[in-house]
Order: C-alpha cells, then structure tokens, then sequence
C-alpha cells in the first residue's frame, strides 16, 4: 500500500504552494491551549480551526522550506491508507478488502486530487486532516456494534466525531456513515432484531443533533443550503454515488469512460450497475 500510493504521488515533495495555499502560512493560530481552543470553536464553525492549529504547529518548525509541508502531506496521505487499511481488515476480517480498499483510496488519483495536489496546500490542511479522526470515530462505533454494545465505545465514537466536526465544517459530510451503517448492521443481523432494536435504532440521532447544532448559522452550512442539499440536490448526490461505483465496477467502469456525455448509454450504465448493487446487497440479506 505504501509502495502504490508513494509512486501515484510522488510528485507531492515538489510541489509549491498556489493560489490560496499561501494563505497557510499567512494563517492565524488559535489562541489558548488545545481544550480552550476545542471549546471556543463548539458553537460554530464559522471558520476552520484545523488549518490554524496545523499551521501553528508546522511553521516554527518548518518555516519556509516548502517542501517540508509537502513531505508531512504525503506522510499524512500514507497513514490514512494504512489506517483505513486496518479499520476495514478489523471490521470485515479480511486482509484483502482491507488491502483492496486502501488501494482504492491510495491509488484514485482523479478522486483527491483537489483535495491533495490542488487548493495549493490549503484544501489539504482543512479538508484531509480530518479524515483520520472520523475514520476512528467509524471503528469506535464498530466496536460498540460488535463488542457487546458497551457503551464507552459509542462515547468514543462520537466524541471523536465531535472533534473533527469541531476541526472544520468538512468532517459533516462523513455524517452519512453513522446513519447508515447502524441502519445496515441491523438489517444484515434481522434474526436477532428483536435483542437489536432498541439498542440500534437511536445510535445515529446523537451524530445527527450534534452535527445540526454545530453547522448551525455557520457560513458553511446555511439553513437554506442545508434544505437545499437535501430536496433539491438529492437525485444528483445519488447519481453521483452511482456513478463513483460505476466508475470502479469492471467492466461498467470502460463503457461508462466511452459513454461520458448524457446519452440513453450513459443512464443505461448507471441503472445496470444499481441493479448488480442491490441485488448483491438483497443476495446477502436473503431476502
């Protein structure tokens, strides 16, 4: 995994800071100490917070040898695979959806670009850093599922989500997550339903509340964005979905790269590749 995703980005040590990457340095760091700064920021999220606290972190040390930022990003990059690596080999048992997973995330170039190569530095620092604490907070909530249900894990797993929501307005989009895969633990364990209930169906409100709570007036999430996103953009989140799985399914993924443009083909793709998902999704279920 290191090996793969270390030549995909082997061009991240020579990069330079561009457009409003600059403003990484130019940033201001938070002041107080860590937990002061936490709670200042629980209220809103106006702006980010990480990008703040790596900045005044990294420059004393770094100062103005570019590629030193650059070095730290590609590090950063190779413990997020190796962590997604183990977090997927722990919950499925496998070493090879563990591996195959990671190498997903490590080698799609197209897919982090703007979040790794473009934003000058900037997107990384506000956008990438928070993957790790979410992917903690999605272990923790997978071992209160599976160990027992004991409730400092779910503690765990929610307060790591604080965090990085806390961090910067972008760990909300990981939201999904812990709505859905409470909802899909349930429903692959249906014979136990009755013990599973209770102890399932209110897991994701928390996530939800706290998430609300804090994007709440933000300039990242307004209100009417908020409604907008979910009536009016929800059919073209869903498709893009589809078209991600799409994109990654062989041999769909080589028609779909003939057929771009929106044609009857391209539609096609994306229905035939829902269908083959569903019904594997059902198939497990046996219903």
């Amino acid at each position: 995994i290191i090996l793969i995703s270390s030549f995909i980005w082997r061009h991240i040590p020579s990069l330079q800071f561009t457009g409003e990457g600059w403003g990484f340095i130019g940033t201001v760091p938070p002041k107080g100490d860590f937990f002061e700064i936490v709670f200042q920021e629980i209220d809103s999220l106006d702006e980010f917070t990480i990008d703040r606290i790596l900045s005044g972190v990294l420059l004393p040390i770094f100062k103005d040898q570019i590629h030193l930022y650059m070095w730290f990003q590609l590090t950063y990059m190779l413990f997020i695979d190796l962590l997604l690596y183990f977090i997927i080999r722990q919950m499925t048992g496998s070493k090879l959806a563990g591996f195959f997973t990671a190498f997903l995330l490590g080698s799609s170039f197209i897919a982090n670009f703007e979040t790794y190569s473009g934003g000058g530095y900037l997107y990384f620092a506000q956008r990438a850093t928070l993957v790790v604490p979410a992917l903690i907070a999605v272990y923790f909530l997978y071992l209160y599922l599976t160990k027992n249900f004991k409730f400092y894990y779910y503690l765990a797993s929610l307060a790591s989500y604080l965090f990085a929501l806390v961090m910067g307005f972008f760990s909300a989009y990981f939201l999904p997550v812990f709505i859905i895969y409470p909802i899909v633990y349930f429903l692959f364990n249906l014979k136990e339903a009755r013990v599973l209930f209770w102890k399932i169906t209110w897991v994701p409100i928390p996530y939800i509340i706290v998430t609300l709570h804090i994007i709440r007036g933000s300039r990242a999430f307004t209100s009417e964005s908020i409604s907008d996103f979910v009536v009016n953009r929800f059919l073209y989140v869903v498709t893009g979905i589809i078209h991600q799985l799409t994109v990654l399914t062989f041999p769909m993924g080589q028609l779909f790269i003939i057929n771009t443009k929106l044609s009857v083909e391209y539609y096609g793709i994306l229905v035939i590749t829902l269908v083959i998902y569903s019904y594997s999704f059902l198939a497990k279920l046996k219903i």
